[in-house]
């Protein structure tokens, strides 16, 4: 896995509560672009998709 900025914490901290803290961090941020996305409990992973047959309209 590879860490972007965006998963970077400001502070810099040694030791293993840095692995915790990161890991927490990341789950924060899919769990928030899941929520943006409709949640988890919103049917096949293509509903989103028009005309898909699957979902849409």
């Amino acid at each position: 896995i590879r860490i972007g900025p965006a998963a970077r914490s400001q502070r810099r901290r040694r030791g293993p509560l840095t692995e915790l803290e990161l890991s927490d961090q990341v789950e924060r941020r899919i769990d928030q672009l899941l929520d943006e996305l409709g949640g988890t409990q919103t049917g096949t992973v293509v509903d989103w998709l028009p005309f898909s047959g699957m979902g849409g309209s």
